[in-house]
């Protein structure tokens, strides 16, 4: 939404949706996986956006939310580097879900969205293919560049910090 056409509760509803509501559920179930013991392999999945990566002017509230989720997703996965807890975010671009298509005159006309079935395609093939240990983004379609330039820019930079993931 634009910033000005929103409402007080509009933006907190925004922001609690897209990354309260997140770290709520990792406080809630990582403890759990943890409590199972080192032997039990547990895999915590959760779903920012390209736009975490690099914004766009249309969706200010919304990037600024998925960007905090994905540095939350970060110091997650370096926090838990030396337990059985796999931290894995998924990275979609804009994809034609049922949503976008009902509601696709409200979409900037420049803004193209992925078809659902070949983002699901991308997204399967790296869970089913790649070791869920290996996995820290699985990104598909234009989302693909934004999180291989974060990993070869600050990516890099949080791999040579002694907490690296």
């Amino acid at each position: 939404k634009d910033i000005d056409s929103c409402t007080d509760a509009d933006l907190m509803l925004e922001v609690n949706t897209n990354l309260t509501a997140a770290a709520l559920i990792a406080r809630h179930i990582i403890p759990r996986f943890l409590a199972r013991g080192e032997q039990a392999t547990s895999h915590f999945l959760i779903t920012t956006s390209g736009l975490a990566y690099v914004p766009i002017p249309f969706f200010p509230v919304y990037n600024a939310c998925k960007a905090g989720l994905h540095y939350f997703l970060v110091s997650l996965r370096q926090q838990l580097k030396d337990s059985p807890v796999n931290v894995i975010e998924i990275v979609p671009p804009f994809v034609a879900t049922e949503y976008v298509t009902k509601n696709k005159d409200q979409a900037p006309k420049n803004l193209h969205a992925m078809p659902l079935e070949d983002y699901e395609n991308e997204v399967f093939a790296q869970l089913d293919n790649i070791s869920a240990k290996e996995l820290k983004e699985v990104a598909a379609g234009p989302s693909v560049l934004r999180v291989k330039a974060w990993r070869d820019g600050l990516g890099a930079m949080v791999a040579k910090s002694p907490f690296a993931d």
